[in-house]
């Protein structure tokens, strides 16, 4: 009785334990989108609205100067949903914006959840998100802002913003 109270018992974990899988996946509505990380490549690739956006964005040619001249090491942590209207307009705009900029000190990890806002390593449910996309701005291992579904202004701008606030910490 014991042992198959433990077998019981470790199927149990197992089953809790179980990852989803990370990829690109088809969902329960039986399409396909991401799950976890993915390359910019992929998601232009893989991905035709986010293409469409991406190559239809012209970004604001000062902001695109400003961010070239951008010196300090930062990560762009963008939690999107492949499904979701406003992340495949917000996220290639943001793409277009850093790809015309080329700062190699403007890191990108992109990472798709499902619809209920998960992933397979469990980064959304870490960083709280409840609206796609979240665009996380890092500095170093530190938080210095986000932009959450749409930007308040543009997203040059609502992006340029955050890094000020970098040169604010650098300075204080």
């Amino acid at each position: 009785m014991r042992t198959w109270i433990g077998l019981l018992l470790v199927g149990l974990l197992l089953v809790g334990c179980a990852r989803k899988k990370e990829g690109i996946v088809t969902d329960e509505r039986g399409e396909k989108i991401a799950l976890g990380a993915i390359t910019q490549e992929q998601l232009l690739k893989e991905f035709p609205p986010f293409k469409k956006s991406y190559s239809a964005y012209s970004p604001d040619s000062a902001a695109v100067d400003s961010l070239r001249n951008w010196e300090q090491d930062v990560k762009v942590l963008i939690i999107l949903g492949t499904w979701c209207p406003d992340s495949r307009r917000e996220v290639g705009r943001f793409l277009r914006f850093l790809d015309e900029a080329k700062n190699p000190h403007i890191q990108v990890e992109l990472i798709g959840v499902d619809r209920s806002k998960r992933d397979a390593r469990g980064i959304a449910a870490k960083c709280k998100i409840e609206r796609v996309p979240t665009f996380i701005v890092l500095y170093g291992e530190r938080e210095v802002g986000r932009i959450v579904e749409r930007p308040r202004e543009t997203l040059e701008r609502d992006f340029l913003k955050i890094l000020k606030k970098i040169s604010q910490l650098r300075a204080a």
